[in-house]
């Protein structure tokens, strides 16, 4: 099946298979940083050294995310 794909096909699907990756790397990145810091404001404790891991974590996600985005797409 994939030899009998054109080359524009191709194109078209790995295109659309990094816009998803890199919604899913962001939306993931969002979760972490909100994680992170709702966490000690609900408990009202200090932040721990997990939640800075899981803020730059976060950060590494959506900068890999902008890395990755398909030219001229947002991520």
């Amino acid at each position: 099946m994939r030899a009998g794909l054109n080359i524009a096909e191709r194109k078209r699907r790995w295109r659309e298979r990094m816009k998803l990756l890199t919604a899913n790397m962001t939306t993931y990145g969002y979760a972490l940083t909100a994680s992170a810091l709702l966490d000690p404001v609900l408990k009202t404790v200090g932040l721990k050294p997990l939640n800075f891991i899981m803020i730059i974590a976060a950060l590494a996600l959506h900068g890999l995310a902008g890395y990755l985005v398909p030219e001229g797409e947002k991520p």
